[in-house]
């Protein structure tokens, strides 16, 4: 699903262009203001919302941008609420920068907000400084935080004075049909009518059988809210829906304090712009910038995103359960998350399976592998995580396979009164 041709036609498009020396220079600390006025652009049309280019800042891909944030917004001892299970390579940003992380749990809704309210009502030391979410399409689970979720925790941020950084890069990536509201204003784009507005984008109706999914984290903020008062900071990136090499992502936040903070961060004040030539040619970091700014002037990462990522990622998804509802043995895929959108299947196995031990014994026995549920967090001790993002149809197909066979083998060994995998071991 990668864009070589696509990638090869705006470099050109960009190094011909009449201020391609620009690129190749040190950029303004924000981000080239070109390149954000197009994403801009390009973000309202996808969101159904207005994003201003000035609340935009151009990031090395979502993990920069969360710890430019979080440099910006929290000091060392403060604490900030993840979900328990979160995206397990972001907890040592947090611990980096020394902050106390407290897991919260989740359910197939995503976070579950009433315990959170309850944590935080219950002792008056409970005062995070910050909560991390995936609130669409999670890491690892899959889930969707729902409307109704979205605005209680805002309401709690804005109470208890917190910054929610919404992790939403999976926001653009909802299988074709999960989404018929947003299939259908897509669909008025294509056929070359008017862009929605915001208007028309809440009021799309989609089939009662297919439930709306949520626009951004932000637009459930309490109506009234002064924007500089925003308790939301968003991230997304290219690496997902063009190209993981380009490491090209932003931060979105109505806050003039953050955004100042973090164009005076020491890395940016010394190096300039991150991702400059990504944004432009792809070479160096102005570059970066200028190669996605073409991508979105020629309509390329439009047609890249409807016509390859979206059905793309749908299919591999499709086949992985596919495969998996074939293959597991009975009982074993009663627990099986099924997404809308995004890289992720989330599987419970049945509670006597250790997922950890299990990893071993389908590594070393069935060639596959898969992220055992204890790392991304407390709990999962029985919950494999499994991404169909980069493998073949056939491939899952495959891997589904062998994960069942190992399965099947585990509890097998289990029922004799074996140590699962021991023997292999031995050997």
């Amino acid at each position: 699903m990668l864009p070589l041709t696509a990638l090869a036609s705006a470099a050109a498009h960009r190094l011909g262009s009449k201020d391609a020396e620009l690129l190749l220079q040190y950029g303004p600390r924000q981000g080239y203001r070109a390149f954000r006025r197009a994403l801009a652009s390009f973000l309202t049309e996808r969101y159904g919302t207005a994003v201003d280019a000035e609340h935009l800042m151009v990031t090395a891909g979502v993990s920069h941008g969360l710890d430019l944030a979080v440099g910006a917004l929290a000091r060392p001892g403060d604490t900030i609420v993840v979900e328990c299970p979160t995206y397990f390579l972001v907890t040592p940003i947090f611990r980096d920068n020394h902050l106390t992380v407290v897991p919260m749990p989740t359910d197939a809704n995503g976070l579950v907000v009433e315990e959170l309210e309850r944590w935080l009502r219950a002792d008056a030391s409970n005062r995070p400084r910050l909560l991390y979410t995936v609130p669409i399409h999670n890491n690892p689970r899959g889930t969707t935080l729902p409307p109704e979720r979205r605005a209680a925790l805002l309401r709690l941020a804005a109470e208890f004075d917190f910054t929610v950084l919404a992790d939403e890069v999976y926001q653009l990536l909802s299988f074709p049909n999960a989404d018929a509201a947003h299939d259908q204003l897509q669909h008025r784009r294509h056929e070359h009518q008017h862009p929605p507005t915001e208007a028309e984008a809440a009021n799309s109706s989609p089939p009662a059988a297919v439930p709306p999914l949520p626009r951004p984290l932000r637009c459930y903020e309490a109506e009234g809210t002064d924007p500089r008062d925003s308790r939301v900071v968003s991230f997304g990136s290219f690496s997902k829906m063009l190209a993981p090499a380009l490491r090209l992502g932003w931060l979105e936040s109505s806050n003039p304090e953050l955004l100042r903070r973090c164009r005076e961060n020491g890395v940016i004040s010394s190096g300039g712009c991150i991702a400059q030539m990504s944004a432009g040619t792809g070479a160096s970091s102005v570059g970066v910038q200028g190669l996605a700014h073409s991508a979105l002037e020629l309509g390329l990462q439009d047609s890249h995103l409807d016509g390859v990522v979206r059905p793309g990622l749908a299919a591999r998804c499709a086949a992985l359960v596919a495969g998996l509802r074939r293959h597991l043995p009975p009982g074993a895929c009663e627990g099986l998350m099924e997404p809308r959108g995004g890289y992720f299947v989330w599987l419970q196995l049945p509670a006597q399976v250790d997922s950890t031990e299990l990893l071993a014994l389908a590594e070393r026995s069935h060639g596959v592998r898969f992220t055992p549920g204890p790392a991304c967090g407390g709990g999962g001790h029985s919950c494999v995580r499994l991404s169909f993002a980069f493998y073949s149809e056939q491939e899952l197909e495959e891997g589904a396979r062998r994960l069942a066979a190992a399965v099947r083998e585990y509890l097998e060994e289990l029922g004799a009164g074996k140590q699962p995998g021991a023997q292999q071991r031995q050997q």
